[in-house]
């Protein structure tokens, strides 16, 4: 008895999902096919220039790292200015120091505790 009313509200879903779901793949069928027409241009299909992207793309990013270094110096520099000047900062921007050295203490904290397999207390020697 049980197993045929299980069997009965199994086929009246299965009767509301089959529509919904052709109509979904219908949809996303067609929203891929169309989004890769309109962008073919970009698409690589030698497999010899598709690996040729893979590195250009890692010596691009790696290539970037000097600009990268650049900006933090010098962001690293308006901050010990403000640092110097600690007394003349305002409550907002002490409060947010203040926020970002937790932060940074946090991180610094859950980086050890992974670094030392999950233990809170310390190494198991």
């Amino acid at each position: 008895m049980a197993t045929q009313k299980l069997a009965s509200v199994a086929a009246q879903a299965r009767k509301l999902i089959d529509p919904l779901y052709a109509t979904l793949r219908r949809e996303t069928i067609s929203s891929y096919e169309q989004m890769m027409a309109a962008n073919k241009q970009y698409v690589v299909t030698d497999p010899v220039a598709a690996e040729r992207l893979a590195k250009s793309w890692f010596y691009t990013k790696l290539s970037q790292i000097p600009a990268g270094i650049k900006t933090s110096e010098a962001e690293l520099g308006v901050l010990k200015g403000k640092l110097r000047s600690w007394k003349e900062l305002s409550a907002q921007e002490m409060g947010v120091l203040c926020l970002f050295g937790a932060e940074l203490f946090c991180w610094a904290s859950i980086g050890e505790i992974i670094g030392r397999g999950g233990s809170i207390t310390g190494d198991d020697i």
